[in-house]
């Protein structure tokens, strides 16, 4: 779905419209954002909404010209305090597209 979506709008637009062209495919927001676990030292400490493509599948779009890399760490820490299995990670710049999975 997102080949198809940056085949069809290109890699030049702003974030949001990935996210919300993503969310609508994914039935809306009522059913990709939702709240999961998180923990501290393996202690439930609450809960924070993420955008889920499963149960324990989150999604991550992202339009980092600089320093991407030094977003990923940032990502496996919030992936480890969670209650989620995996991360899929879109991050799209003009002409550079990389998909990352993200996994315990």
């Amino acid at each position: 779905m997102v080949i198809d979506l940056l085949r069809d709008w290109g890699t030049g637009l702003d974030q949001g419209l990935y996210h919300e062209a993503i969310t609508y495919f994914l039935g809306g927001s009522h059913a990709v954002h939702r709240p999961i676990e998180t923990f501290w030292q393996g202690n439930a400490i609450g809960k924070q909404n993420a955008d889920l493509v499963a149960p324990d599948t989150a999604f991550e779009i992202t339009c980092l010209r600089k320093a991407a890399e030094a977003y990923e760490p940032h990502l496996r820490r919030f992936l480890i305090n969670t209650n989620l299995n995996r991360i899929f990670w879109v991050n799209v710049v003009s002409g550079e597209v990389t998909f990352t999975l993200l996994s315990r």
